[in-house]
């Protein structure tokens, strides 16, 4: 049995915040403690890049030292306002990630400008479509339904 430690985001901190954490893992090999360290409460394992740095082999009284103090953190007692503002200082801004409309995502939104031609070209395909029977408006549903 080896010892590892690995530096991790943890989440539940804030919209677009982690908090950076060494997280000491008992496994057999390096694969199983990054298994270990990804199911781990409290990981942003859906991340891409939730490990933070490379995981370290240790001793025994490494790990049973930064056990100690990963588990002692403020972090792991009841999250609520005021014990986050204990450790607001160590809270890191997410660079690759923001928000579209309340959606978490790491997807820069792009603007598609529509030229007039192109609008032009939709609402003519619309009404052929609507005149040949192909689609009506299904007002349960607020939107067009094509006809099969």
């Amino acid at each position: 049995m080896s010892y590892y430690l690995i530096k991790v985001k943890m989440g539940h901190v804030g919209r677009n915040k982690y908090l950076p954490m060494i997280l000491p893992i008992k496994a057999d090999s390096i694969q199983d403690a990054i298994i270990k360290a990804r199911s781990h409460g409290g990981v942003k394992r859906d991340h891409k890049d939730w490990c933070l740095e490379k995981p370290i082999e240790v001793s025994r009284e490494e790990y049973l030292l930064q056990e100690a103090l990963t588990y002692n953190d403020l972090y792991w007692i009841n999250k609520t306002k005021k014990m986050k503002d204990l450790f607001e200082d160590r809270l890191v801004d997410e660079p690759n990630y923001h928000r579209i409309g309340d959606i978490k995502s790491n997807r820069i939104e792009v603007n598609k400008l529509k030229d007039k031609s192109s609008i032009l070209y939709k609402l003519k395909k619309m009404t052929v479509m609507i005149e040949r029977g192909r689609i009506k408006y299904d007002k349960g549903l607020n939107k067009y339904v094509q006809i099969n």
